[in-house]
């Protein structure tokens, strides 16, 4: 019988491995295609997530603005200033704001050499927390005078929170500003709306009367029905 060479056998090896190749990077694709929104999610880079974290968190906030805010809630019921924004501007603003902080912060974590556990993360997760804060207590609590407080404090820690990301990023810095000048001219609604329903001695202003005042009014008509 004829030998064959080792050449020729190595080459039919080959050739016969072939299908197993072609199916086992078949089903790696297949495996693959099969689940596309992880191997996306993948590809969405950090600061991307930061500033949707930043939004939805953000956002909660929904939950005791819409119904104050609404046609008949306390908020249009009481004595506001006449260069008070419209309730639509809100949602697109903020919206904006909080994607810019995310965007901010994502970046100067990166840059900073403690992380997290960095001075400029840690006044941020602060000062965070206070913006989170603020909505409850005006909206959900209708205690003016401490969301007044809050809003000073904002200001106070947003000021050495800018000077800490442009030592690090100057466009994280820049990203705050319009955040900055928004949140001041919310300080002097704020107080505007505390000097125009003045609290008692007893926590009592018109936005908690008015608030009361209505739920009063929804009781009556369910136990009516």
């Amino acid at each position: 019988a004829a030998t064959q060479s080792p050449l020729f056998t190595r080459n039919l090896g080959n050739i016969k491995d072939t299908p197993t190749i072609l199916s086992s990077t078949t089903a790696r694709n297949r495996r693959q295609s099969a689940h596309p929104t992880q191997l996306n999610a993948l590809t969405i880079p950090p600061v991307a997530w930061s500033a949707i974290g930043h939004v939805l968190s953000g956002a909660s906030g929904a939950v005791v603005v819409a119904p104050a805010t609404k046609s008949g809630g306390w908020y249009e019921k009481i004595d506001l200033p006449s260069w008070v924004p419209p309730n639509g501007l809100f949602a697109p603003v903020w919206t904006t704001l909080y994607a810019c902080m995310g965007v901010a912060a994502a970046r100067v974590y990166k840059l900073s050499s403690g992380g997290l556990s960095s001075p400029p993360m840690i006044l941020w997760a602060v000062h965070y927390a206070l913006n989170l804060a603020w909505a409850p207590t005006f909206f959900g609590k209708q205690m003016l005078r401490l969301a007044q407080a809050i809003n000073i404090a904002l200001i106070s820690t947003l000021l050495p929170i800018i000077v800490m990301y442009y030592r690090l990023d100057c466009l994280s810095a820049y990203l705050l500003v319009p955040y900055l000048a928004w949140t001041t001219f919310a300080t002097f609604l704020n107080g505007a709306i505390c000097k125009r329903n003045p609290t008692s001695r007893d926590g009592m202003n018109e936005a908690k009367f008015q608030s009361k005042l209505i739920q009063v009014q929804k009781d009556a008509a369910a136990y009516a029905a």
